[in-house]
């Protein structure tokens, strides 16, 4: 018997920051169910705002209230429109998550802790590619798993870090550029890597490419877990999943 359609969870993604990433998201979401019936589909809210202020710009200023008022209101909105789950598609965002109000965040999956957690089985080591915000902010050292995968996670230098940081931006107005995985490869051979952490949304564009050069065990992509994850997340039992990294907080 089909199950009501009210007796699923429902999807809350707030995106925007960047668009694309956001959106590549959601299409990967329905591009790898196995349902018999497009009924049987995961409902998902999207609420895409590229008006947030750059993150990046806000942690090194420290003038943040709006961007932390707006973050508030979104996620309230979400919730109001009835999700049950809710993921912010922004890493550098993550640092102001703690200023939202603790039931926005009852039900937040957490892709600082997604990704950390698919660090733990995963051997070998890790660039991590995020902005130089995320690096400031000190997101991914400030998780209380971080110390279980420090060992595992390399950082790029200053000079590196900055390359990284305009390639998540060239993606965000232009998407998977032909140029960005040849320079990850690049910076992978650099550091002696076995792999790389997807510690931006932005490389969820060529993670699938990523995973095709290096293997799907040494790419940590945290929106690729949530997409694998999702049906358990949303306490529908009924699609096949793989292995569950998501986690809540």
């Amino acid at each position: 018997m089909a199950a009501v359609m009210g007796d699923r969870g429902v999807l809350g993604v707030l995106g925007g920051m960047g668009p694309l990433a956001s959106a590549e998201f959601i299409k990967n979401i329905y591009a790898q169910r196995r349902v018999d019936r497009e009924q049987d589909m995961p409902r998902i809210l999207l609420d895409s705002d590229p008006m947030f202020p750059d993150r990046t710009r806000a942690i090194r200023s420290g003038v943040d209230d709006y961007l932390k008022e707006r973050l508030c209101a979104r996620l309230a909105g979400l919730t109001r429109q009835g999700a049950t789950t809710t993921v912010v598609t922004c890493f550098t965002a993550h640092h102001f998550l703690p200023e939202v109000e603790p039931v926005l965040r009852r039900n937040l999956v957490s892709l600082v802790d997604v990704t950390l957690d698919g660090l733990v089985s995963a051997p070998g080591r890790f660039l991590l590619l995020c902005t130089s915000g995320s690096r400031e902010a000190r997101i991914f050292q400030n998780a209380p798993s971080w110390p279980a995968v420090e060992s595992q996670i390399v950082l790029p230098d200053s000079r590196d870090q900055e390359l990284v940081h305009q390639m998540v931006y060239r993606m965000k107005l232009h998407g998977p550029m032909p140029g960005i995985v040849p320079t990850i490869d690049l910076l992978v051979q650099r550091y002696d890597c076995t792999g790389v952490v997807c510690g931006c949304t932005e490389f969820h564009l060529v993670s699938g490419a990523l995973a095709a050069r290096y293997g799907e065990a040494n790419v940590i992509d945290a929106l690729r877990s949530i997409v694998i994850g999702l049906p358990e997340l949303l306490g529908d039992r009924r699609s096949h999943s793989g292995p569950e990294h998501a986690t809540t907080r």
